[in-house]
């Protein structure tokens, strides 16, 4: 990796980050993570908005059969910035980075903490998809299984990503998700009601 002499700020960021994580993993491993912050440099979208962004941490994970998801995490006030970059692919996530402190004396208040930071996580992971409901599955062996209902509409972009979002999920929260995508229709079955009005019977469909 070359220095960072005449880069700008956000350039020094990518390149401090991509020249890490590639000296920790290794020169045969992980290089689509160097490529991707790397290229954020080169986006045409982020050119105009480098002032002040700034990237938290970035790491890659398995995330079955053999794929790598990426995962980089930034502040949540430049979250929506980056996320309406090309690189929001189907194995790259923008993750907002966020600390819950554990309070022993308030365990319930943490235990709300931790759901809020979860669901939040779990729509980052997802988008630009939309969740449209979510119900909880208790497994045999005690163990949870949240069941995503996302919109039928995103099914084919969500299918092609839903190993690498419930592997990047799983790696940052320990839970397990699987997603559906329910057809939701309107009933036409029309029903007749009868009331009176004074001593006339009327009827009305409804």
């Amino acid at each position: 990796m070359n220095g960072c002499a005449g880069s700008s700020p956000f350039a020094c960021q990518i390149i401090v980050h991509a020249s890490l994580f590639c000296s920790n993993e290794g020169p045969d491993s992980l290089s689509s993570l160097c490529n991707v912050l790397l290229g954020l440099e080169m986006s045409s979208d982020l050119k105009t908005q480098q002032r002040g962004l700034n990237i938290m941490a970035a790491k890659e994970t398995e995330v079955g059969s053999g794929q790598k998801g990426i995962i980089i995490f930034l502040p949540v006030s430049q979250l929506k910035s980056f996320q309406k970059t090309p690189f929001s692919g189907n194995h790259v996530a923008f993750i907002a980075q966020r600390g819950i402190l554990p309070k022993p004396t308030q365990r319930n208040h943490t235990k709300n903490k931790n759901k809020t930071a979860h669901d939040v996580t779990l729509e980052d992971t997802v988008f630009p998809n939309r969740i449209v409901g979510k119900g909880m599955h208790l497994k045999l062996d005690g163990s949870r299984l949240t069941k995503v209902h996302s919109d039928k509409a995103s099914q084919n972009n969500v299918k092609i990503r839903v190993e690498t979002i419930s592997g990047i999920y799983k790696k940052l929260t320990g839970k397990d998700v699987n997603f559906e995508f329910p057809e939701f229709q309107l009933s036409t079955k029309m029903t007749e009601v009868s009331f009176t009005v004074g001593k006339k019977k009327k009827k009305s469909i409804c």
